[in-house]
């Protein structure tokens, strides 16, 4: 861009952020994203999420959530996509007590976790116990039938029935 003169702004470092996230690149999404403020360009929501998602694709569940922190600094606010790439990564790297941290997040900005959130949750935290109160709760939500399809659902949906439907 600098040969062809053409500034870098928002839209152009979130689409090299979020096409780095979509290749695998976390490594080079996280490069983009940490050099935004010397561009005096601003980090978004989307910038933020697009980093935390390269994270989640890289099983960098730590840089995930160390990008997460960033973000109140930035004076930009968590949304559930932030939160969602989180728990994913956390959920993937066998982190449950950081995913539903996380999840708790997304209640503790004032949003409503959506079906998706519920899914990731569960996928992260199927093989403890409070796994059925999250389960109750997703149904309570009314997240529930549709949340999903993921392996840990399934299990819940079997292991679970004489809990829900008593």
């Amino acid at each position: 861009m600098p040969a062809a003169r053409v500034i870098a702004d928002e839209i152009s470092f979130n689409a090299g952020i979020s096409a780095c996230e979509k290749g695998g690149e976390w490594q080079m999404a996280l490069c983009l994203l940490s050099q935004m403020p010397a561009a005096r360009v601003i980090a978004d929501e989307i910038s933020f999420s697009a980093g935390i998602s390269a994270c989640e694709k890289g099983g960098e569940w730590q840089m995930a959530l160390f990008w997460l922190s960033q973000m109140p600094a930035a004076r930009v606010i968590a949304n559930e996509i932030s939160f969602s790439a989180g728990i994913t990564a956390c959920g993937g790297a066998r982190q449950w007590r950081s995913a539903l941290a996380l999840f708790s997040g997304i209640v503790s900005n004032g949003q409503t976790p959506s079906q998706e959130s519920y899914a990731q949750v569960l996928d992260a935290v199927f093989t403890e116990r409070l796994s059925f109160g999250l389960f109750r709760e997703a149904r309570e939500d009314q997240a529930w039938p549709n949340a999903g399809s993921s392996l840990s659902f399934q299990w819940l949906s079997c292991a679970s029935c004489a809990v829900v439907a008593g």
